[in-house]
């Protein structure tokens, strides 16, 4: 296990090449050279532009093929073309023999999990020893894990936010506070501080905000006293939004957790979160709970059980952390767990893993806080089509559960990872009830006196015309709630029948309200229930009829 300390002089050494411009070939035709530079240094997404022009001008050069999907199993891209090259190259006299287990991931993230069951074990029979990150065993019982669960998909809609959120670049760790209102985000779109590129051959990411004002506003880049010219990324956000996790990668910090606190409209200067927590071994994403006296982050740190674990610190009354504990078994497993999340419950805590029963990948997980004996239910997957056979690692609630947000390379996506939200439609929207009195125009009334019924008209008791809002039962006032879309009915209601005063219950929606009674002209008015985690529980509108000139 390699310390901070290590990786960062490591990082330093690779500075001049990983954030640095572009190599490219001088010709259409790629460069081998170039191509291999890339490749050796897992700078897949540059080697792939390399090899794709090397491929076009000797499309029978079997290392090429090879080279190729590898690359294009290790970028977001559609993985469906690895797997025609790849079938090539096995069918060769000599192959390397890693040829099997990518072809066995090929298949995999085309969600051909009988075909990459069987590529997995003609590569375990093949080699002498398997030394990927993740072994050909561990994938094919993630391929038993996905079939199960694609069985049993979750009922939810999953939304693109669209090009006015996502760009043709990684957008990625999307955190929102528990009224969606407010998200901040990662991106390694053009324009970051640096004008640098990362050893991954993107840009250097930059962390965004954006507003909800019933759309996502365009995002804003947040300030140098956040961003710097090389890679910051958030990591989570409290539930009220007032309290941002950062991790920094650059020559004087690498994996340790930062905290910013908003003020006013304006995040602070990052603070360190604790010696006690940042130590020599990375610690790549932290959240705090939503009273903000937990915190959970993860860390490769010495004595877990596998490579990086979640832990937790609690606040203590001096305002410092507690020493960090691990968080156990029912969570952590000999792989890798990140990026914990606190629901707005503050009981459920959310994480990726690639341990359990995970279907390829990081799969996102769940799991329930015990808070008198603060231990933690078995890891729950939270399901198809969330998780896939492709990594998914962060997800953000709203309040009620209803709605979330999380990055995914999709295949209808604009580029590289983009930002969703998820709707799950088996938990039920809170309702907004529509308020109002209804008004019949304006109707003079004669009041009479006892003078009026002695017919003595003098100035002082003369009768007086008025102007005042008609109470009569005998309008017969419907309200008929329909759905703008379909023109189904979605309910009838009756004002109060001395007030006037009427109460509509409807759900998130587009619909038109139509009112009538005897003797005024029929009215219908347009209103929209956005379907968005409310701020707000009625809409106060107050209807005017007006006398039928039947």
């Amino acid at each position: 296990m390699f310390n901070k300390i290590t990786i960062l002089s490591f990082f330093i050494f690779l500075s001049s090449f990983a954030f640095s411009q572009k190599k490219t070939s001088n010709a259409n035709i790629g460069d081998k050279n170039i191509a291999k530079q890339y490749f050796d240094n897992q700078n897949y997404k540059l080697a792939l532009d390399e090899y794709l022009l090397l491929l076009k001008a000797d499309s029978n050069n079997s290392a090429y093929q090879y080279n190729t999907a590898v690359c294009i199993l290790n970028c977001n891209v559609d993985k469906q073309k690895a797997i025609s090259l790849l079938e090539k190259v096995v069918k060769q006299s000599k192959f390397d023999l890693n040829a099997f287990y990518f072809l066995g991931r090929a298949y995999q993230l085309n969600n051909k999990f009988d075909e990459a069951i069987s590529a997995f074990e003609k590569y375990e029979s093949s080699v002498k020893k398997d030394l990927n990150y993740i072994p050909a065993k561990r994938q094919m019982e993630m391929c038993d894990n996905a079939k199960e669960l694609i069985s049993k998909p979750l009922n939810v809609i999953i939304e693109n936010l669209g090009n006015d959120i996502n760009s043709n670049s990684p957008d990625y760790n999307p955190f929102i506070s528990e009224d969606e209102s407010y998200m901040v985000f990662s991106s390694k779109r053009a324009g970051n501080l640096g004008n640098l590129i990362d050893n991954e051959g993107y840009n250097t990411s930059d962390i965004f905000s954006s507003e909800n004002n019933g759309n996502w506003t365009k995002p804003k880049r947040l300030p140098p006293i956040i961003n710097s010219p090389l890679s910051d990324d958030c990591s989570g956000l409290t539930a009220d939004g007032t309290t941002m996790s950062i991790r920094y990668d650059n020559n004087k910090m690498l994996g340790d957790i930062m905290f910013s606190e908003l003020k006013g409209k304006s995040f602070l200067r990052p603070m360190n979160a604790s010696a006690v927590i940042n130590t020599n071994f990375e610690e790549s994403a932290a959240c705090l709970s939503p009273d903000k006296q937990t915190m959970y982050f993860s860390s490769n740190r010495e004595g877990g059980i596998g490579g990086k674990d979640l832990y937790y610190s609690k606040r203590l009354p001096s305002g410092d952390w507690s020493q960090a504990v691990n968080m156990g078994s029912s969570i952590n497993t000999e792989y890798d767990e990140d990026f914990p999340y606190v629901a707005p419950d503050g009981e459920t805590i959310y994480f990726c893993s690639t341990g359990h029963n995970s279907m390829g990948g990081f799969d996102i997980f769940s799991t329930k806080i015990d808070k008198e004996t603060f231990t933690f239910s078995d890891a729950v997957n939270i399901g198809y089509p969330i998780n896939t056979p492709e990594d998914e690692k962060t997800i953000s609630f709203t309040k009620s559960g209803k709605f979330a947000y999380f990055s995914a390379f999709r295949k209808d996506g604009f580029g590289d990872r983009d930002i969703y939200r998820i709707v799950f439609n088996d938990i039920e929207a809170s309702q907004t009830a529509i308020v109002g009195i209804i008004n019949f125009g304006e109707t003079v009334v004669q009041e009479q006196n006892e003078a009026s019924e002695e017919n003595t008209e003098t100035e002082e008791n003369k009768p007086k015309a008025t102007k005042q809002a008609v109470v009569n039962e005998n309008y017969n006032v419907k309200i008929t709630a329909i759905d703008k879309k379909n023109k189904a009915v979605k309910g009838k209601y009756a004002p109060n029948k001395q007030s006037n005063r009427f109460v509509i219950l409807l759900n998130p929606g587009n619909y038109i309200l139509k009112f009538e009674a005897n003797g005024f002209k029929t009215l219908e008015t347009e209103i929209n229930i956005p379907n968005k985690e409310q701020n707000f529980t009625e809409i106060n509108k107050d209807i005017t009829l007006n006398k039928s000139t039947e």
